[in-house]
């Protein structure tokens, strides 16, 4: 048995009980800034407002799309073909390289410390040795790139007699 057009219509309202006698479009690509080398992954920034505040992205993670706060990341770390973020509150793990998820966050904010670590330097609790803490986590700083790292934090804020 073939539906009617008005019942097909109904069913495919976003509002119940509108009935759409056309296809509606609406041009969203003003709003949304592509990374082309993630287009695959389903992934997309909205650029903050003028005031800077409201800094997010949408990730695939749990087969739905989740919002995640630039300034709730702790850090972000690789697993072979997957990326954990970890947040304040919860990890998402998400089917992206790390390559792709380090181009896209802001440089002045996250730290690439070692070769499957990205942190957020304003969550750093402390520093001993070559392990950064940030909350319950230890993450390890590569020998490579300690120095490149240190002075990247310390700029200008290390207090010394």
């Amino acid at each position: 048995m073939r539906a009617s057009r008005s019942a097909r219509h109904e069913y495919c309202s976003p509002v119940q009980g509108v009935r759409i006698s056309s296809p509606l479009f609406i041009d969203y690509s003003h709003l949304i800034t592509y990374n082309s080398s993630m287009l695959g992954y389903g992934i997309c920034v909205f650029d903050a407002d003028a005031d800077g505040k409201d800094e997010f992205f949408f990730i695939k993670a749990d087969n739905k799309l989740v919002k995640i706060f630039y300034d709730e990341i702790l850090f972000v770390e690789a697993l072979q073909n997957y990326v954990c973020i970890h947040t304040k509150t919860k990890k998402y793990i998400t089917y992206l390289t790390f390559k792709s998820i380090e181009e896209y966050l802001p440089i002045d904010r996250f730290i690439k410390t070692h070769k499957s670590y990205i942190i957020s330097a304003s969550k750093i609790d402390n520093i001993d040795g070559n392990d950064i803490r940030i909350g319950e986590y230890h993450i390890p700083i590569s020998r490579t790139s300690k120095d490149q790292v240190m002075e990247r934090l310390l700029k200008g804020r290390f207090l010394k007699r």
